[in-house]
């Protein structure tokens, strides 16, 4: 596979025999960045021998997701080794390695060493030879990674590294190179933990249909009879464990913020996974006029809160029953709109209406 690759190729041109020098590579990640960094620093010169003239290294990616967590930071390569002053693979952002599974074969680039002009053939390279690259702990190349993308562990590995180094440091543009034969880690590997579940949504699960709600810092009201009898929420993967329930019940009316207690009313909450969701019954259904908060404290990546009225009549979801509610009626007349079907037989009509008119007036706190 190798062979193949224009990185590959290039090393063999005009060759030196191996040498003293010693290569070390570093992989590491950086949280205040939250980037992935990979270093190289040539040491044990002899004689002339200088910086790096090439560099490959493979980086790969224990599963699909590590993979898609990452995204090259542009910035990061090193201007000698890229297109057009230098060398690097065909493809888009060949610098970061040729996609091959869940890997990047062949990171980095080679330097001009053949004092090409661009005038033959090809465009590039053109660049000027640096003849003391990595002569300090240099960094080669870069990736963002996002954190909210990994549930499950990630591993991120350095592997079948090969470089050149530069043995003469005469004037150029041609300069002899040799391969560097000891090549270590400082870190081979980098590990980042899973993360807990990502809370996506929470659904309302009423006797005719479900109402859905933004789950990670969210909010709803369920303005239908029955009240809230369940709730399910979906997570990105299998959660456990049973969220905090807090509640206000002052039945004060909107733009009044709730003050939330521990739920101290008379439903039994009972929380079962199934498959990626966390499904909450409440027997009996949760109180009417009142706002609650479920907080994943340990349960959820972030440890969210999700937020709900139980206000019948509600329609219109602002916290209070008033004329939006009927309004909201009426402009779903003979639908099975879920939301307006507050009295729960499936088409929106006069029950609904007469719904909305015994709870007139009632209200539940902002959320």
């Amino acid at each position: 596979m190798k062979k193949t690759l224009l990185v590959a190729a290039w090393a063999a041109l005009v060759g030196g025999v191996a040498n003293a020098a010693d290569l070390t590579l570093d992989i590491q990640y950086d949280y205040g960045t939250s980037q992935i960094e990979i270093y190289a620093h040539v040491t044990g010169q002899i004689g002339d021998e200088l910086g790096l003239a090439l560099l490959g290294v493979d980086l790969e990616c224990n599963s699909a997701e590590a993979f898609a967590a990452l995204t090259p930071d542009l910035g990061s390569a090193v201007t000698e080794l890229n297109r057009d002053a230098g060398l690097t693979n065909p493809g888009v952002n060949a610098y970061f390695g040729t996609i091959s599974g869940n890997n990047l074969l062949q990171l980095c680039g080679a330097q001009n060493t053949i004092g090409y002009d661009g005038t033959a053939g090809p465009t590039y390279p053109t660049g000027t030879v640096n003849t003391n690259l990595a002569t300090y702990n240099m960094l080669v190349a870069a990736f963002d990674v996002d954190l909210w993308a990994l549930t499950y562990e990630a591993v991120y590995t350095l592997n079948n590294p090969f470089a050149n180094v530069i043995d003469d440091p005469g004037a150029g543009p041609v300069y002899v190179v040799s391969p560097i034969t000891s090549i270590g880690y400082t870190n081979q590997t980098v590990v980042l933990p899973e993360h807990p579940p990502h809370l996506d949504t929470a659904d309302s699960i009423g006797s005719v249909c479900s109402l859905t709600f933004s789950g990670y810092y969210g909010n709803g009201t369920e303005p239908r009879a029955g009240g809230i009898r369940q709730l399910n929420f979906l997570f990105d993967k299998p959660p456990s464990g049973t969220p905090l329930l807090s509640w206000d019940n002052s039945g004060a009316c909107p733009p009044t913020p709730p003050v939330y207690v521990p739920y101290s009313g008379a439903s039994v909450m009972a929380c079962t996974p199934a498959g990626n969701e966390l499904q909450c019954t409440f027997t009996p259904a949760l109180e009417d006029d009142a706002s609650y908060e479920f907080w994943f404290l340990g349960i959820a990546c972030g440890s969210p809160r999700f937020w709900i009225r139980s206000l019948v009549g509600d329609a219109f979801a602002d916290g209070v029953v008033d004329g939006s509610d009927r309004s909201t009626i009426h402009a779903n007349w003979g639908l099975s709109t879920c939301s307006a079907d507050v009295f729960e037989d499936g088409v929106v009509d006069g029950s609904d209406r007469s719904t909305v008119h015994a709870n007139w007036g009632n209200c539940a706190p902002s959320y």
